[in-house]
This record gives structure tokens, sequence and C-alpha cells, in this order.
């Protein structure tokens, strides 16, 4: 600089004490105009406010987190706003008792190996088949099959006896076979079912025949899957484990009976049949 390199060349006519003097003032003005450059510098003008900005614009974005949090909410709930609880995290499936999934097991394999294929084929069933859960000895009527066709429905045998299958691949004598609608609970548990479930159970209160005449009893309502393994793959034309159809069981504490208007029961195979009620 012009006053700097003229005050410089001074020095060299100067000796002694007073050339080293005005050197020692002049490193000194050099290091104060040096930081007054750096103060007035843009990038130290800018760095300063920045810093004294971050924690007011901290605070702002705190301010527009509860706003939104907050917005729609009458002005009194506002001020008592709670941050929302995490989604409760949804319990795990309650273990199945191993007696009830071979219980399942027992009417499936019995169901699979019937003698004969397509119109020879027979559901045979243990009419009266005991199984304990918790203690409890139940037993069961034979189940009702449940067929997921366009409109599912469950074909069953009212008075317990033998359903058979042969009519099944024949469409023109299917209307001769008993058949149901489907109930909500089972509605609810082919969906589980769908989802990959293997077995649906519900407690249900029916009336039932037992030493003391007709009473209400606790029974389990279960419906077990039905998939297609590899020989029912190839004949329905389907992947492996697609959900065919599924047993629905009725489970009764020992010594009851479900009770089955029989009249009703009548009535309702003769208008299958075409036929009518005796009077």
């Amino acid at each position: 600089m012009p006053g700097f390199r003229h005050e410089e060349h001074a020095t060299v006519t100067e000796s002694g004490t007073g050339a080293r003097h005005w050197r020692g003032r002049a490193v000194s003005r050099h290091h104060n105009l040096n930081a007054s450059q750096t103060m007035n510098s843009p990038q130290s003008s800018s760095a300063t406010p920045s810093r004294r900005l971050r924690p007011a614009l901290f605070g702002l974005a705190l301010l527009a987190v509860a706003f939104v949090a907050t917005a729609g909410l009458p002005p009194e709930e506002q001020k008592n706003a709670k941050p929302a609880p995490p989604p409760a995290r949804k319990p795990p499936a309650e273990a199945l008792p191993q007696a009830l999934v071979d219980f399942h097991a027992a009417h499936i394999h019995e169901f699979e190996t019937t003698p004969g294929l397509g119109f020879a084929r027979m559901i045979r069933m243990p009419f009266s088949t005991p199984v304990t859960l918790a203690g409890v000895e139940y037993r069961s009527s034979k189940p009702d099959l449940i067929a997921l066709e366009t409109k599912p429905v469950a074909y069953h045998s009212g008075t317990g006896e033998m359903i058979g299958l042969r009519n099944l691949t024949n469409r023109t004598a299917r209307a001769s076979l008993p058949v149901r609608p489907i109930t909500a609970e089972e509605t609810s548990a082919i969906a589980e079912l769908r989802e990959g479930a293997h077995l649906v159970r519900q407690e249900a209160t029916i009336k039932a025949r037992t030493t003391n005449g007709i009473a209400d009893v606790t029974a389990l309502r279960v419906v077990g899957a039905l998939r297609a393994k590899a020989t029912c793959a190839r004949c329905h034309e389907c992947p492996e484990g697609t959900l065919l159809g599924a047993f629905s069981y009725t489970l009764m504490p020992a010594g009851g009976v479900p009770h089955v208007d029989q009249r009703g029961e009548l009535l309702r195979r003769l208008h299958a049949i075409g036929g009518r009620a005796p009077r």
C-alpha cells in the first residue's frame, strides 16, 4: 500500500534506536490494518449474523411443528394438545393347542384317504371325535364342508349321517345336497384362512341336549383350512397351497349333543328334493 511502502523506505535513511522503534510501529500498524480489513470483509460480516440467527430459526421451526400438529383443533384443545402415542403393536397370534391341530389333521387325513375319486368320493368321518382342550373334553359331530364357490356355501348333514361327495362333481344333482349359507363367523374365519391362518376358533353359546334337557352350552366353533396338495392341485388346476375349502366343526363339551329341530330339518330336505312334509 502507498502509505506503508513510503514509511518503509524512510526506515532505510534512519538508524539506531529510532529505526527500530519506527519498524515496531510499522508492524503494529500493519497488523491493525489487516484486522480492520478482516472485520470489514463480506465474509466476516455475514458469518456473525448467521450465528446469531441459528437459535431464532430453530425456535421458528419448533413453532411451525406445533402449529401443524394442532391445526384444525378448537383453541381450547390446541392449548392442551399432546403428541399422539405410537400405534400399538399387533399382538402375536395365539398359539393353537397341539391337540386341536392334530384333531383337524386327522379329519384331513380321513378325507384324503377315502377310496375313490370324483363320483365315488365320500366323506367318512367318525360321528363323535373326542379332543381335550385345557382339561375339558369336547366331542364333535361330522364337520360341515365349506365350498369356496362363486358364493361360498356349506354342505352339511343336520341329522349326522354320512355326506356323499359323489354328487359334488355332478352339477345337475347338487340341488339335492343339504346346503346352507355360511354364517358371519365362518365368513370372518375364511378371511383369516385366506391370509394364511390354519385354524380359527371361537366360543359360542348354543342349544344342546343334556342330561337335564335342552340347555345353553358353551361350545367351540372351529374352522380349519383345506389347502391343495400336489394331487389336489392337478385336478383342481390350481397352485399348491390354494385354499380350496374348509371344515367347520362344532365342539361340544362331553355329555352335550347339539339340539336339532327334526321337523325343520325334514322340511328343508323335502324342499331340496321337491317333496312335501307329512301332516
